[in-house]
C-alpha cells in the first residue's frame, strides 16, 4: 500500500487544486473542472503506511484539522484529474482487445482525449467483485467496462463486445454533462492509459505501521 499512496503524493504535490464553498456543497476545483466533495462516512477500512510517508501526509494538510479521508480524496482526484473515467476490465480476450483498440482509436480525437481517463485493469484483481456485480449465470461476458462521470458516479455499464459507435456515443454522453466551461481544451496531448491494479480508498483511515 506504500507504493500506491506514495504515487499519488508524488501526483499531488505537483496538482493545483482547491475547494470552494456554494451555498452548503463543497467543490473540489482541478484545471477548472468541478467535484462535488462527498460527505465521508465513519471509517470502516484502514490503509497502514509506513511511519515515515503518514508524517509526510500529515504536512500535506491544508490545516490541521483536514481529515485524512479528506486528503485521499483531492489526492485521488488530482489523479484522475476530475475527469470522467473508462474503466476496462479484460484478460486478453478477442472482444477485449478490440475494445482496446477502439478506445485507442477513440482517444486521438482531442474532445475525448482531453475529457476521458481511460483506465485499463486485470481481471484476475478484481475477479470476485466482477462477479458479485456483472456475472450472468455464473459466468462475466468480458471485457467489462464502467464509465464514471466526473462526479465519480457509474455513469453505464456494459459487458462484451461493445461496437465502436456506441463508445463514441457514450462518451459523447457523458463529456455533455460537465459544465462546458470546465471541458478542456481542443487541443491534442497524449492519451492516459494505464494497467495497473487499484483499490477504493473512500472511508479510510490511515494507521501507522509499527
Amino acid at each position: 500500500m506504500d507504493s500506491v499512496v506514495f504515487n499519488l503524493v508524488c501526483e499531488y504535490d505537483k496538482c493545483k487544486n482547491e475547494i470552494t464553498r456554494e451555498e452548503d456543497e463543497f467543490f473540489l476545483i482541478i484545471d477548472g473542472r468541478k467535484k462535488k466533495v462527498p460527505s465521508f462516512s465513519s471509517p470502516t477500512k484502514i490503509i497502514r503506511v509506513s511511519k515515515n510517508l503518514h508524517s509526510w501526509l500529515k504536512q500535506l494538510k491544508s490545516h490541521p484539522d483536514e481529515s485524512f479521508n479528506t486528503l485521499l480524496f483531492k489526492m485521488i482526484s488530482c489523479h484522475y484529474e476530475n475527469k470522467p473515467i473508462y474503466r476496462i476490465f479484460g484478460n486478453g480476450c478477442g472482444n477485449c482487445e478490440m475494445l482496446n483498440r477502439t478506445v485507442k482509436e477513440l482517444m486521438q480525437e482531442p474532445l475525448f482525449n482531453q475529457n476521458i481517463f481511460v483506465e485499463h485493469h486485470f481481471t484476475d484483481a478484481c475477479y470476485s467483485y466482477l462477479w458479485r456485480s456483472y456475472s450472468t449465470d455464473g459466468s462475466i461476458m468480458l471485457p467489462v467496462a464502467i464509465l464514471l462521470d466526473h462526479n465519480g458516479e457509474v455513469f453505464s455499464h456494459s459487458t462484451g463486445f461493445q461496437p465502436k459507435s456506441d463508445v463514441r456515443e457514450l462518451f459523447g454522453k457523458v463529456i455533455s454533462c460537465i459544465p462546458e466551461e470546465a471541458q478542456m481544451p481542443k487541443n491534442e496531448t497524449n492519451p492516459k492509459s494505464k494497467k495497473q491494479k487499484r483499490k477504493c480508498t473512500n472511508d479510510c483511515e490511515i494507521k501507522v505501521v509499527p
